[in-house]
């Protein structure tokens, strides 16, 4: 039996005023009192990755009248709220906040917080003690406007909630009142918070959120409807990101935008056949021009986050990390630069709105055959096809341990795992723990990859800075030390691939992406009739 909610939300419609409400449950048996009323400005903020928000938390910087305070609201459980130093025009991007109050400490975790919308309201807060003793919390809150965090934007709302919310007692009667609330007074319920709303409002996901439900993709999909979500969602990742990364407020938004825009490239490589081939393509190779301006930029945040971790193991050698770790930081400033005129810049705009074209077209009513099958029988084919591929590559490139061959295996197995992961939604839940094991050895090809290119730029840029006169004679020693350190990752790495390699080269793996059926992949192959005459 499921716990009963101590949490309920309701729309407030028009015409409806709270004191009507109180007036009605005060005849039920409950005993109002009123806590406050006014107007506030809300701020809320969240980590990068949407830490709060994968809980169904909210962590707000509201101001009331002259009074700024920190307000936590939990998805379970009674609203905290501390006082805070900051001023009406401060933002704490980039902070973790260590006077928000403690359960909002203990979700962040001392992860940064960023701003992710702001909100005007009026909001009435009253406290109705339920017949058996129990208290509970009734937040009504008439929203007018939200606004983007960096921008003077404001979207009127025209919303009304009503929060009911445990504050001490039995959790039943949450329920109970709610239930009262709709079917008595005719309120309907809400699964949005004020958050939810104005973040829709504003075109804008929550922090690290999943797609929305139109987007996600179901196993009687069709897969040119399939592919257009799939377009879909990996358009939204990139704009969730892409202010995060034009601000440069956090290295993550760079890094979830540049996923975001490789995922969107082998999606438009694997769904080409089913979008349109020459349009498919032809976005993709723009993209590759997003991709080479984000991936100089997140490549040297890697290399010099890389070269300051080890400098605090290299003890007196540290000293050449931290010189090549200054020269790192120099370049990225102008790399950083470029980025940010591309994203303000007209190509990027017309790209994205070509891709979201792209993702909005209707499904051809006469599709091609692969195009027609349902997203559930044509993920075994295309899943087969890129495990074959990585099979054929990783048994040349795992035994041979060399660089340009486990790159290539790295860049197939990159494709394997994007699309056993826009599929996965379609098959259940068969793919998970092959998805999981697909991630450990990536993260190993990564990292072995990571090592030999540093080798390699470590070699490159020491030569630069001893042509300029930059690099004393007697640091030559401490920089063959910081080489030998990647070799040594490098080596380590190769070791464990092997291990890693084993649970993909084997036949359960290959049975867990067959197809079900032979007769599902005939609409791949042309038929005799078209071979002869050349047909395409």
């Amino acid at each position: 039996m499921d716990a009963p909610e101590t949490v309920a939300r309701f729309r407030w419609p028009e015409g409806l005023t709270p004191s009507r409400v109180l007036a009605s449950i005060t005849r039920a048996g409950y005993g109002p009192r009123a806590l406050g009323r006014g107007s506030a400005r809300d701020l809320l903020l969240d980590t990068q990755n949407g830490a709060l928000a994968k809980v169904g938390a909210r962590l707000v910087l509201s101001r009331r009248r002259t009074e700024i305070l920190w307000r936590y609201e939990p998805p379970t459980g009674a609203v905290e709220e501390s006082p805070t130093e900051l001023g009406p025009d401060t933002w704490p991007m980039g902070t973790a906040g260590t006077s928000v109050p403690p359960g909002a400490a203990a979700a962040l975790a001392s992860a940064p917080l960023f701003p992710v919308a702001r909100l005007e309201l009026t909001l009435r807060e009253e406290e109705a003690t339920a017949p058996d003793g129990s208290r509970l919390g009734l937040t009504f809150e008439a929203l007018g406007r939200a606004c983007a965090p960096y921008g003077e934007w404001p979207v009127p709302l025209r919303a009304g909630l009503l929060t009911l919310r445990l504050v001490q007692g039995e959790a039943a009667e949450v329920g109970h009142l709610a239930v009262y609330l709709r079917d008595h007074l005719g309120l309907l319920p809400e699964r949005r918070d004020r958050g939810a709303l104005a973040l829709e409002a504003l075109g804008r996901t929550e922090p690290g959120g999943h797609a929305p439900a139109e987007l996600r993709v179901a196993g009687a999909d069709t897969l040119a409807a399939a592919a257009r979500k799939v377009v879909g969602q990996q358009l939204l990742k990139i704009r969730a990101n892409a202010e995060g990364t034009l601000l440069d407020l956090d290295p993550e938004y760079l890094h979830d935008m540049r996923v975001g825009t490789r995922r969107l490239r082998s999606a438009l490589r694997i769904f080409g056949p089913a979008l349109g081939a020459r349009r498919a393509e032809s976005l993709r190779m723009e993209l590759g021009w997003l991709a080479r301006l984000l991936g100089e930029v997140r490549d040297l945040d890697v290399f010099i986050a890389g070269l300051h971790g080890q400098a605090e193991r290299l003890g007196e050698a540290r000293r050449i990390a931290e010189t090549l770790e200054r020269e790192l930081v120099s370049r990225r400033g102008p790399a950083l630069e470029a980025l940010q005129v591309a994203l303000r810049g007209r190509r990027y705009e017309a790209l994205v709105r070509r891709v979201s074209a792209l993702a909005a077209t209707p499904v051809p009513r006469r599709p091609a055959p692969i195009a027609a099958l349902t997203a559930g029988e044509a993920a075994p084919l295309f899943l087969a096809r890129a495990h074959k591929r990585v099979v054929k590559q990783g048994r040349l490139a795992v035994p041979s341990g060399e660089a340009p061959a486990l790159h290539r295996l790295r860049i197939l197995f990159k494709r394997l795992r994007y699309a056993s992961e826009f599929f996965a939604p379609a098959v259940g839940e068969r793919l998970d723990p092959l998805i999981k094991a697909m991630v450990r050895f990536q993260d190993c090809l990564g990292e072995h990859q990571d090592a030999v290119v540093a080798a390699g730029r470590i070699e490159a840029l020491a030569r630069e800075l001893a042509v300029r006169g930059d690099l004393p004679v007697e640091s030559l020693l401490d920089l063959g030390g910081l080489i030998q350190v990647q070799r040594e990752i490098a080596r380590a790495r190769r070791d464990k691939l092997s291990g890693l390699w084993a649970q993909f080269d084997r036949p359960s793996v290959k049975k867990c992406l067959a197809a079900p059926a032979a007769e599902a992949a005939e609409p791949l192959k042309p038929s005799p009739a078209k071979r002869r005459t050349g047909s395409p």
